[in-house]
């Protein structure tokens, strides 16, 4: 009897080990491409927007598509840093005479940027500020899926592919 069941335990274990972590570490590499992809078109978004110095409706419409053909759903956030100079102003109690103000940065925000890119075809971009997006994905993916359900995790679903890039404008968009 106990060599029935040390015989069906040991079965049970070879299984495991012949079927299930393989799965986990083809679904893990899976994971890994899929982030390699996304890394791939976000940095080649950024890029191409900070040189042609404008956000248009269909290269972003394009960047979607493209996102949406690796399988994965994503949280699409996007940030445009602008350097502005501040002249200062001469004569204050805060500053000397001879004194120039320092350069101030505003940041527009994922908001900002859709509604114009939206109502206008694009958003346009001055040199010198910086395109800055992250994409995280939004479903759990099968590696992670497997991973949770192999080593009992609880907690947290947290992002398998978390992806930014940022690149410095180099020219001011022309409309």
């Amino acid at each position: 009897m106990s060599d029935t069941l040390i015989t069906i335990i040991t079965m049970t274990a070879i299984l495991v080990i012949m079927f299930m972590i393989p799965s986990v570490f083809t679904a893990n590499q899976n994971d890994e491409i899929a982030e390699s992809a996304t890394k791939a078109l976000v940095e080649e978004f950024v890029n191409k927007e900070a040189t042609q110095g404008k956000i248009t409706s269909s290269d972003y419409d394009e960047f979607l598509r493209a996102l949406d053909a690796t399988g994965n759903s994503f949280e699409i956030d996007m940030q445009v840093q602008v350097f502005g100079d501040n002249p200062g102003v001469k004569g204050s109690a805060t500053t000397a005479l001879n004194v120039v103000g320092e350069n101030l940065t505003h940041t527009e925000y994922n908001n900002t940027i859709l509604n114009k890119i939206n109502s206008e075809g694009q958003y346009m971009l001055t040199k010198g500020s910086y395109f800055i997006v992250s994409v995280k994905n939004t479903n759990v993916t099968l590696g992670k899926q497997l991973q949770q359900f192999f080593y009992q995790i609880v907690g947290k679903k947290t992002a398998t592919i978390d992806v930014n890039a940022a690149a410095l404008v180099s020219v001011t968009g022309v409309k």
